[in-house]
C-alpha cells in the first residue's frame, strides 16, 4: 500500500495500514462495501484464499473475510464491483483461472447511507469517461462543507475488469449532500440538496465552462487534450485548469522511457499549450507508436494518450 502525499510522491504503509496479507494475487479492487464513506479493498489472490478489508480509521484496514463469508481459495484472476441487485450495497464479481468457477458475492449490508450517480456525456464520450465527481456533506451553517469522497469514471480500474459505471459513495453520517462532476471537456455540473439512499442521473451541459467566462474552470484540476490525435507531424497539446506558475510537461514511450520534457509557463491566455514535433529531447524523430502526455503542476496531475503515425 503506498500513500501519495498529494504531489505525486509516496510512502510505504503497508505495515502501518495493515494490509501487507502476502501471497500471489492478480486483481484488486477499492468500493465502499460498508457504506462509513471511506473505501474498503477486495484481493483476489490466486493461490491464497480472497480477501476483504475494511477500511476502519483513515487508511487503517481490518481483514474481515471470514466475516464476509468470503472463503474461497481458488485461482483468483479480476475480479469487478457494483450493486448487482440495486440495493445500494456494493457486490463483488470475482473471475478465477484454471476453469474454476467465478464467484459472485452479494452483499448483505442494509446500511442506507450510500448515494449513486449516474453520469451521461455528450457524444463521442458519452459514458462520462475521465470524469471527477466530487461529493461534499455539510457539517453546520457555520462550518460550511466538507470533502467526503472523490471518485474518477475509469474503464479500466483493476486487472481484466470493467466496474459498473454507476458511481458509488457511502455517505456515513451525512444527511444532505453537494455533487460536482468535472468532465474531460471542461463542463462543470454543480448539484445541491441531495440526500443519501438514491440514485442521481447526471447529464453533461451542451455549453462548456471554457465557453462561458462567467463560469469558473476547475481549477483544482488539469485536463489535457491533442489537436490533430494521431498525428504525423506535430500535435498542439493544450492545458487547462490549474493554477500554478509553471507545468512540467514529459513524454514517455510504451515501455516507459522518457522521450521529451518540457516546463510551459501558465501565462493569461486559455487554454495553455505546447506543440510537439515527435522529436525526443535530442533532436532525433522518435518511431510511430503511442506515448503518454504527463503535466504536473504543485499538487495536481494529469496524463493524455497520443498516437504518432509516420
Amino acid at each position: 500500500m503506498w500513500q501519495n502525499d498529494g504531489s505525486g510522491f509516496f510512502t510505504n504503509i503497508t505495515e502501518i495500514s495493515n494490509t501487507g496479507c502476502g501471497g500471489y494475487s492478480r486483481g484488486a479492487n477499492f468500493a465502499d462495501f460498508d457504506n462509513d464513506g471511506d473505501l474498503d479493498l477486495f484481493i483476489n489472490r490466486a493461490s491464497a484464499p480472497k480477501m476483504l478489508y475494511l477500511n476502519i480509521d483513515e487508511g487503517i484496514f481490518v481483514d474481515y473475510s471470514q466475516e464476509a463469508g468470503i472463503v474461497e481459495s481458488a485461482g483468483g484472476f479480476g475480479c469487478a464491483v457494483g450493486d448487482l441487485d440495486a440495493d445500494g450495497q456494493i457486490d463483488i464479481i470475482a473471475a478465477n483461472s484454471d476453469f474454476v468457477r467465478k464467484q459472485v458475492y452479494i452483499n448483505q449490508n442494509a446500511n442506507p447511507t450510500f448515494l449513486k450517480v449516474k453520469v451521461n456525456g455528450l457524444s463521442p464520450n458519452t459514458l462520462a469517461l475521465g470524469a471527477i465527481i466530487e461529493l461534499y456533506g455539510d457539517v453546520g451553517p457555520t462550518m460550511g462543507r466538507e470533502l467526503i469522497g472523490k471518485r474518477e469514471i475509469s474503464s479500466h480500474p483493476s486487472f481484466y475488469c470493467v466496474n459498473d459505471l454507476v458511481v458509488h459513495f457511502g455517505t456515513g453520517e451525512h444527511t444532505e449532500l453537494q455533487v460536482v462532476v468535472y468532465f474531460q471537456s471542461l463542463a462543470v455540473k454543480d448539484t445541491f440538496g441531495v440526500v443519501p439512499g438514491e440514485m442521481i442521473i447526471l447529464e453533461e451541459p451542451f455549453r462548456t465552462s471554457a465557453d462561458e467566462p462567467g463560469l469558473p474552470l476547475p481549477r483544482k484540476h488539469i485536463t489535457l487534450s491533442a489537436y490533430p490525435n494521431p498525428f504525423n507531424s506535430s500535435s498542439i497539446i493544450s492545458v487547462n485548469g490549474g493554477d500554478s506558475e509553471k507545468y512540467s510537461l514529459a513524454i514517455y514511450d510504451m515501455l516507459g522511457r522518457q522521450v521529451r520534457s518540457a516546463e510551459i509557463s501558465n501565462v493569461s491566455t486559455r487554454p495553455i499549450t505546447y506543440t510537439w514535433d515527435g522529436k525526443n529531447d535530442n533532436g532525433y524523430a522518435v518511431p510511430s507508436g503511442v506515448y503518454f502526455v504527463h503535466v504536473r503542476a504543485e499538487k495536481t496531475s494529469s496524463e493524455l494518450k497520443i498516437t504518432l503515425l509516420r
